[in-house]
């Protein structure tokens, strides 16, 4: 055998190990891979394609979460101030705009004491008949009256000692508003009990 052949045969087999390399190479080698990852907040759904060090393409798939609670879900609104993604349970609409509960307290601050306060008010109920199920002691219902007072949420009628407080337009927009942050909320379906039971006992 000359050395020519001798060197082709082994340049043969040379090139034989590095296609059996390849092959080997080719067939454990991830082609495309595919994960899901949270949408940032503001983000909705999509998709991005990267190429990977190994030549392969890495698929990423967006799955949008409301920015507030954290639920998936088909549609979403977005907070007229923040522009956070919210679902529908956490949509809060005030002045025909949609807000989240953080960006509405920015706007229009309102305790939940308040809250139980303003709407004995609106409902023409003197506070104190259900502090106590509202979880207010009578300084607590002054000092909550004088609160919604300079917010021009109420408004006091009447003359000298006999003055009473009574709802404005301001005030009646903020019980709608806040009637969807703290409406669900165990204390708040108790005190509406109360609230309508005293109600009925005034007819």
């Amino acid at each position: 055998m000359s050395s020519e052949t001798r060197l082709l045969e082994a340049l043969n087999q040379r090139l034989t190990a590095i296609e059996r390399k390849l092959t080997q190479l080719e067939t454990s080698k991830t082609i495309l891979d595919e994960k899901k990852i949270v949408a940032r907040r503001g983000e909705l759904e999509g998709k991005t394609y990267t190429s990977n060090e190994n030549g392969g393409i890495t698929k990423e798939v967006r799955v949008p979460v409301c920015d507030n609670c954290g639920t998936t879900c088909e549609k979403f609104n977005a907070c007229s101030n923040c522009q956070k993604k919210l679902c529908r349970p956490c949509c809060i609409t005030y002045q025909s705009k949609i807000y989240c509960a953080e960006c509405l307290g920015s706007l229009m601050p309102l305790s939940k004491l308040e809250y139980k306060v303003l709407s004995a008010i609106a409902n023409e109920v003197d506070p104190r008949k259900v502090s106590g199920i509202a979880g207010l002691r009578s300084k607590d219902v002054d000092s909550c009256q004088k609160s919604l007072a300079e917010k021009q949420m109420i408004e006091s009628e009447g003359f000298l000692f006999r003055k009473e407080p009574s709802i404005c337009e301001k005030g009646l927009e903020a019980i709608s508003a806040y009637r969807q942050v703290y409406g669900n909320e165990e204390d708040l379906l108790i005190f509406d009990c109360e609230l309508r039971r005293v109600i009925d006992e005034k007819c």
